[in-house]
C-alpha cells in the first residue's frame, strides 16, 4: 500500500522554553504523534483479518525521518503493511499505516507497534512512539466472517489494493461484478442458504486466487491473496 498524505497539516505542538538568566534551552515536545495511541481490535474470528489505520503526524517545523517500524508480538498475529524504510515525513504532514490483526486461535492477544524516528533539528532529537495492540480471537462465526470479507474488500477497492483486471471499462465491470458476488454471498449466509453461498463463493474464489490454470481472475492487487484466504476460511466453515 502506498503511504498517503493527509489533506490538512497538524497543529504545531513543539514548545521551546528558554530559561531566563541561565541561557539554557530545553524542549517540551510531542514531535511525532500517532492516532490512535492504542487500539483494541475487539472480537475477530480465527483466521479472519481485521484492519486498523494508524495516523502518524509530524508536529514540528523540521523533517522527521521514520527509521524503523516493528511489532513486539510473540504469537505473530499482528502485522503491518509493507513500507520502504527509512522515509521522510515533512513538517506538519501526516502519513497512514495499516495494521492488521489475524488471530490464530480463540484467545486474547497483545502486541506493541513501535515507530522509531529522528528529527533534523538543533537537538538531534530521536525517539520511539509505541502503540498498544489488543485483540480477541473467537471461534469462527460465519456471519461475522462474511461481514469482515465485505468490509475488507470494500477497503481494498477504495485504497487501490484491489482493482479490476483488464483494461478500461472491462476492468471496471469485472470489479463491479466481483463486489456484487461478495455482497450476494453475504445475503445468502444471512438468510441461512449455506449451500447456495458455498456454490457462489467457490466460483468467486476462482476469480481471485491467482491460479495459472482455470478461469481468469476478475480482480488483482496486493489484497487479492488475503481475500482468497478469507474466502477459503468461509468455504471450510460452510462445508463443515
Amino acid at each position: 500500500m502506498t503511504l498517503k498524505k493527509s489533506a490538512l497539516p497538524a497543529a504545531l505542538a513543539v514548545l521551546v522554553m528558554i530559561s531566563i538568566g541561565t541561557g539554557q534551552v530545553s524542549a517540551q515536545t510531542t514531535a511525532l504523534t500517532v492516532d490512535p495511541t492504542s487500539h483494541d481490535f475487539g472480537d475477530v474470528s480465527v483466521g479472519i483479518i481485521e484492519l486498523q489505520e494508524i495516523t502518524i503526524t509530524n508536529n514540528t517545523h523540521f523533517d522527521i525521518e521514520i527509521s524503523d517500524v516493528n511489532i513486539d508480538d510473540p504469537k505473530g498475529v499482528f502485522s503491518y503493511e509493507n513500507i520502504l524504510l527509512p522515509f521522510t515525513l515533512g513538517f506538519w504532514d501526516s502519513e497512514f499505516l495499516d495494521v492488521f490483526f489475524k488471530p490464530s486461535s480463540a484467545d486474547t492477544f497483545e502486541g506493541t507497534l513501535n515507530i522509531s524516528y529522528s528529527i533534523d533539528d538543533m537537538f538531534s532529537t530521536s525517539g520511539t512512539v509505541s502503540i498498544r495492540l489488543v485483540g480477541n480471537g473467537v471461534s469462527f462465526d460465519l456471519e461475522l466472517a462474511i461481514d469482515k470479507l465485505v468490509g475488507f474488500t470494500a477497503d481494498a477497492l477504495i485504497s487501490g489494493d484491489l482493482v479490476g483486471k483488464g483494461k478500461g471499462r472491462s476492468a471496471d465491470n469485472r470489479e463491479l461484478v466481483f463486489v456484487k458476488w461478495i455482497v450476494k454471498a453475504q445475503t445468502l449466509i444471512q438468510a441461512g442458504e449455506y449451500y447456495e453461498a458455498h456454490h457462489l463463493l467457490s466460483a468467486v474464489l476462482r476469480k481471485v486466487d491467482g491460479a495459472p490454470s482455470g478461469p481468469a481472475d476478475f480482480v488483482e492487487g496486493t489484497a487479492a491473496g488475503e481475500i482468497a484466504d478469507q474466502i477459503w476460511s468461509i468455504l471450510a466453515a460452510l462445508a463443515g
